[in-house]
């Protein structure tokens, strides 16, 4: 089995990232001028690099230049990010051959290589979900700097 460390690294990771994509749905109810419940269920319906080119098309539509160039870049490093999230949530996982390492092994047909190993480590857990951190982080300071209607607070 999996060592547990790796496997608790795994599941902050997705758990950073999935408020990544919360901000992803923020930001295109913002550009649409939609209600925020009714984004969020259109973003759990498509993929995300869907979402992305929504928010590309969306951004340039809306802003000057510079603005839609700094979120186009920034929608760029999600998408990066994102397949390799996808690469560890879809990917096979079982035991490296080093302790503390794990075996990840994901399917692509567009790739050369249909089948694809890769050596996974608690440090590039640690790496991706410091990733995601940031770049949830760049989406706050955005929705700050645009005025994303702050989301409802939770009950106490």
């Amino acid at each position: 089995m999996v060592e547990n460390p790796l496997l608790a690294a795994l599941g902050q990771a997705v758990y950073i990232w999935s408020a990544v994509e919360w901000k992803e749905g923020e930001f295109l109810a913002f550009l649409l001028g939609a209600h925020q419940g009714l984004a969020q269920i259109v973003t759990k319906s498509v993929s995300g690099s869907t979402i992305t080119d929504w928010l590309r098309t969306l951004a340039t539509i809306r802003f000057g230049a510079a603005e839609t160039e700094r979120i186009h870049a920034l929608l760029t490093r999600i998408d990066d990010a994102r397949s390799q999230r996808n690469a560890y949530v879809h990917g096979l996982w079982t035991p490296g051959p080093v302790k503390g390492t794990a075996l990840v092994t994901t399917v692509r047909w567009e790739r050369a290589e249909v089948m694809k190993g890769e050596l996974v480590t608690l440090q590039d857990l640690i790496v991706f979900a410091d990733e995601a951190r940031e770049l949830y982080a760049e989406l706050a300071v955005l929705g700050d700097h645009l005025g994303f209607p702050k989301p409802p607070s939770p009950a106490p």
